[in-house]
């Protein structure tokens, strides 16, 4: 009989004798779930179930153990047709058990506005321990993403949920064709989604101009949404001089007002500034440190990406996409110069090696050559 037909058995019964147990997981990042059980009919305890798509292992030691805590999922229905339901999830205001448990003292709800969360219903009886745990059989899954923080006060806090289909101004079909902006997912065919094929740890293979015996090279080049290359400290203050009056070269590295600066352009006789087109700030990054202390705005380099501290940080307080007190800043700026920043990148070639950390260079490489994965086919006459 399938896992269908049974739990559909338990229901067709004269007189159903087993508590019906919800289960929320919520998807905090890729490493890190929360699990949870609202603790009704007097089920205040841990429970424990098997993990999604793995109803063999119903064992204590394989299975996602669930936290009482209490919460109410209100709004669920199936319609045909019309507008997608939102369902609304009010739970106990546990900001200080969230913070303790994250390790994070900036943590706030508007944080778990996009994550996912998934309700997973079963009867008590196929929890672990229970008199049919060893046939672990559930409801269909249902999953939601939270859209938007609906209220909040000392003691509860609500959730308006959405579907994930449903995604507001969707069309068939579903690619919009925007000329100024890059429509795909940065990054996203490192996770099977779009078609941006830019390596997860910006490691690119890229040219190093007037270098005969090493012209391409592969090295991490991270920049951030203003297009600014995001560069280790060290290799900054080892290749840069403090800036005085005088003219400069392309490419070369100075100091000024407590930044560093490229110039863009031959005989540049200006000063650095951001409203200068001849110049263009660099940021320099260190590696994470668990032992190290960080100030606002500190950057770091933590799994292949560059992280920017939002406060003060004591040490141990390692960047985490689900929490708020780092902001990962080596992302996109979906335009077409920050494609061709990197996919027709040069390097300045300060290390002798054919890899390794250094600046991305002015110049631009293979200028007659599209953008590889088609980001702006309204664009397609521009290189």
């Amino acid at each position: 009989m399938s896992t269908n037909n049974i739990i559909s058995s338990d229901l067709q019964t004269l007189a159903i004798d087993n508590a019906i147990v919800e289960l929320f997981e919520l998807k905090l990042s890729d490493s890190s779930t929360l699990f949870f059980h609202p603790g009704k009919n007097e089920l205040i305890a841990d429970l424990q179930f098997h993990p999604e798509g793995n109803p063999t292992n119903n064992t204590s030691s394989a299975a996602n153990t669930y936290v009482a805590l209490p919460m109410l999922l209100e709004g669920v229905s199936h319609k045909s047709e019309g507008s997608a339901t939102r369902p609304t999830l009010t739970m106990a205001n546990v900001l200080p058990l969230l913070r303790t448990t994250l390790q994070s003292a900036g943590f706030n709800f508007q944080a778990l506005i996009g994550k996912t969360i998934t309700l997973r219903t079963t009867f008590a009886k196929y929890l672990v321990g229970g008199v049919d745990a060893s046939a672990p059989i559930e409801f269909p899954v249902k999953r939601y993403i939270i859209d938007r923080v609906a209220e909040e006060d000392s003691s509860l806090v609500s959730f308006e949920l959405s579907s994930p289909f449903d995604l507001e101004g969707v069309t068939i079909p579903s690619r919009s064709i925007i000329g100024k902006y890059c429509s795909w997912e940065y990054q996203g065919v490192s996770r099977s989604r779009g078609a941006c094929n830019w390596a997860a740890d910006s490691n690119h293979s890229v040219t190093v101009l007037g270098n005969t015996s090493n012209p391409v090279v592969e090295y991490n080049a991270f920049f951030d949404t203003q297009n600014r290359p995001l560069v280790s400290a060290t290799v900054l203050n080892a290749n840069s001089s403090a800036y005085s009056s005088g003219t400069y070269a392309r490419d070369v590295l100075v100091s000024h007002i407590s930044k560093f600066w490229r110039s863009e352009t031959d005989s540049n006789q200006t000063t650095p500034s951001t409203t200068q087109a001849f110049w263009q700030e660099v940021r320099g990054w260190s590696d994470y440190s668990a032992s190290a202390t960080y100030s606002a705005n500190a950057l770091v380099r933590y799994d292949n990406k560059i992280w920017q501290a939002n406060v003060s940080l004591s040490a141990g307080n390692t960047p985490d996409p689900s929490l708020t007190l780092w902001s990962r800043i080596d992302l996109c700026s979906k335009t077409l110069a920050g494609c061709r920043c990197r996919f027709q990148g040069t390097r300045i070639g300060l290390s002798s090696s054919s890899t390794g950390i250094d600046v991305p260079g002015s110049r631009k490489s293979t200028t007659q050559g599209s953008i590889p994965f088609g980001g702006f086919p309204a664009s397609v006459k521009f290189k």
